[in-house]
């Protein structure tokens, strides 16, 4: 996935409270698409009620909704699993991001269960946002290239710090997977002192430390071609 303008920032999110792992019903990944639950339905995981009111990211093996909370009106995400993953995946993903958000103190998983049927993670919104959001908050200290490059260089190092923290804590002996842009969100302003992860769909065994600089280097970076469409569409990073 790409992200390369400020509408991504509602992404599946992550509060530690001990909800264990709830069973995939067998067979429920072959539903009919038209008896999903959708957008204005209400679904129930653990214990709380939440109204999905939008669809925001399809992509990859699970599906993301912005959700409510029916008491009390929070702003929630609940992800479950698309029609094309297999059971035992999305279950290993909310384990996954249960054990990071303790081991990193994020406070993101929330709870998890099966609701008609389907199981679903329900996950807090992340504080700040992707990188680009920092760099179109502020066009003219990021109207350079060069500028955005060094605040991706400020980020690489504490997302290496946080990878670090994954890989030698005995609960999660693993790192991040997939350390796109997208996949680790920053302070919107100021210094980028810490990074919050997102998406555990993917995990590696924690490689040694000192490679850990080299897995960060080479995901968390654009394209040319991305770098081309921030100057052209959005005005920054010229």
């Amino acid at each position: 996935m790409k992200f390369i303008s400020s509408s991504i920032l509602f992404f599946a999110l992550y509060l530690v409270n001990g909800a264990s792992v709830a069973a995939f019903p067998v067979g429920a990944d072959k539903r009919g698409i038209a008896r999903r639950d959708g957008v204005g339905s209400t679904i129930t995981v653990g214990g709380k009620q939440y109204t999905l009111v939008d669809d925001v990211s399809g992509d990859g093996g699970a599906e993301t909704f912005k959700a409510q909370a029916v008491i009390g009106g929070g702003i929630f995400y609940a992800k479950r699993p698309t029609e094309e993953t297999l059971p035992g995946d999305f279950t290993a993903e909310v384990t996954n991001t249960q054990k990071a958000s303790q081991v990193l103190g994020t406070n993101i998983f929330v709870s998890s269960g099966t609701y008609n049927s389907e199981a679903w993670m329900i996950t807090a919104p992340a504080p700040g946002g992707e990188i680009t959001q920092r760099w179109e908050a502020d066009k003219v200290k990021f109207a350079t290239r060069a500028a955005c490059e060094a605040d991706m260089a400020t980020a690489r190092s504490v997302i290496m710090g946080q990878n670090q923290k994954l890989a030698t804590n005995p609960l999660t002996d693993f790192v991040h997977g997939d350390n796109h842009p997208g996949n680790w969100f920053v302070p919107t302003t100021g210094t980028i002192q810490t990074a919050v992860p997102i998406d555990f769909g993917k995990v590696l065994p924690p490689p040694p430390i000192t490679n850990i600089k080299q897995l960060v280097s080479t995901q968390y970076t654009y394209s040319d071609s991305t770098w081309q469409l921030f100057s052209h569409d959005l005005g920054i990073c010229h």
